[in-house]
């Protein structure tokens, strides 16, 4: 039976990866451990002062405030100062665990990370032996998702403003955000390149300016920057979804609306409502709400056709890339279904454009 979470044993990891994030946290929330976590130096420093822990964790290589300067403040935040510390290695050189055994820490577990072991140095130096429920695990899902989503919500403002303030333009603002996303999923870079140019073509095509269409496709690579808060162990599963885990997968909609939705720059709005509303159908049949025909908005209705016509254009885990052929007779087939008939007439009607726009990777 599981203590009351005023009796847990708590843990602060400091983890720039959300990957990772993801996989310490289902490991160590599983054994009953009550976990908060900091994106960066800064901001775990500052936890560190404000709350009292069991344990820190910390990845050497986290930004903003570096580990070991946080060891050395540390030394001196009383109700913290005898906390047990366990560094977390990208990389491991004999001098660097040296430097991390000089500054204080008890312990150090290195990548790629494994479940018992990060359970045993865990309990190692905060031995606690707790079960909990699936309730409780479906708490802490929406718990870590929340955290992430604001954390990378924060990122995303502060990745626009630095930006800015160095004159870089907007398309390599758009390329940092992708840069995070692919590392969190199994979406290729090229993949949502594509998808911006073919939403770009569509866009035109359908009579808007320059532009407008540029603005589709910049914000069109984003519509999956949800999965970053999908937990790991169901998007990386090789295995057949369960309907609870499919159901988890679907909510990357609302989970990227949420990241996203706050911002004042038009790409970054204009995103949040593709990512929300990219998975809906014309017939009503999709999802996050079930929005059908003109309730939809047509970029996200563009980037719906664009994400299906290159995911059935490459090779995936689950299956070869489709003909050219059957490509066309599937979105056909799907036109007032799944697809907006005028989109469908229009990528039809210039498919030769589409095909070759593909082939040659025209990107951006």
């Amino acid at each position: 039976m599981s203590e009351s979470l005023d009796q847990q044993k708590s843990v602060l990891l400091i983890e720039d990866h959300s990957k990772n994030i993801q996989f310490i946290a289902a490991t160590l929330m599983a054994e009953g451990y009550k976990l908060a976590f900091a994106m960066d130096g800064g901001k775990g420093l500052q936890q560190i002062k404000d709350d009292t822990y069991d344990l820190i964790m910390i990845n050497a290589d986290v930004p903003e405030f570096s580990a070991l300067d946080i060891m050395v403040e540390l030394q001196l935040i009383q109700h913290n100062c005898d906390t047990p510390v366990i560094f977390l290695l990208n990389e491991v050189t004999t001098q660097g665990i040296e430097d991390l055994y000089d500054a204080g820490a008890v312990d150090y577990i290195s990548l790629p990370f494994v479940a018992q072991e990060v359970i045993t140095r865990v309990k190692t130096h905060i031995g606690v032996d707790k079960s909990i429920d699936n309730e409780t695990m479906k708490a802490i899902d929406v718990n870590i998702h929340e955290h992430i989503d604001n954390d990378i919500s924060n990122r995303f403002e502060e990745i626009f403003e630095q930006h800015q303030q160095r004159g870089i333009s907007q398309q390599e603002i758009i390329f940092t955000l992708c840069s995070l996303m692919e590392k969190r999923s199994h979406e290729k870079m090229v993949h949502v390149r594509r998808i911006a140019d073919v939403s770009y073509l569509l866009a035109l095509l359908m009579g808007f300016n320059d532009e407008e269409a540029t603005l589709l496709k910049m914000a069109a690579p984003l519509h999956d920057i949800g999965n970053l808060a999908v937990p790991d162990r169901v998007l990386s599963k090789p295995d057949e979804l369960t309907m609870e885990e499919f159901e988890m997968v679907e909510k990357h909609t609302q989970f990227g609306f949420d990241m996203l939705k706050s911002s004042n720059e038009p790409i970054l709005k204009m995103a949040a409502i593709i990512s929300q509303q990219h998975h809906e159908k014309y017939n009503g049949s999709g999802y996050p709400k079930g929005l059908k025909a003109d309730e939809i908005h047509i970029f996200a209705r563009i980037v719906a056709l664009a994400d299906v016509f290159d995911t059935l254009s490459e090779d995936r885990v689950y299956g070869k890339a489709w003909e050219d052929e059957e490509i066309e007779r599937y979105i056909d087939k799907e036109k007032g279904n799944h697809f907006d008939p005028t989109l469908v007439e229009l990528f039809l009607r210039h498919k030769e454009r589409f095909f070759e726009l593909r082939s040659k990777g025209n990107l951006f």
